[in-house]
């Protein structure tokens, strides 16, 4: 199953509108001959992940999950403290994570390096 997801909130300079993201992700199901559901719109609140922990705790192998940007999941790696949950409901989750601005598809498993490697290369533009 396909899940896309998007999210109202910052992270670092960047807060992309939910039209917008819904308008890309709308287009790659188009170009990927996907069906399009509109996407579970996490809830603005600091430290509030409902919406992607809705969509891990149902997911199974195979599935995915499509965002607009990377960005949308820094945050869980970032704060080391409050996202141990979510960051274990994400491997546990063994799905695919599909970033469309970056055009990237990773694993759940490589999920964590990745956003790494990704923050690490763009700390001036995050801060």
């Amino acid at each position: 199953m396909i899940y896309y997801y998007n999210t109202p909130k910052r992270s670092g300079p960047y807060k992309i509108p939910l039209p917008i993201q819904n308008a890309y992700l709308r287009d790659y199901a188009n170009r990927q001959g996907l069906a399009f559901s509109l996407p579970v719109t996490e809830y603005i609140f600091d430290g509030s992940w409902m919406g992607l922990v809705s969509i891990l705790e149902k997911s199974s192998l195979g599935d995915k999950v499509v965002t607009f940007s990377i960005c949308a999941i820094i945050d869980i790696y970032a704060n080391t403290d409050l996202c141990v949950e979510i960051r274990e409901l994400i491997l546990k989750s063994n799905i695919e994570f599909v970033f469309i601005l970056e055009n990237l598809a990773v694993h759940a498993i490589d999920l964590k390096s990745v956003v790494g490697t990704f923050t690490s290369h763009n700390a001036h533009r995050l801060a």
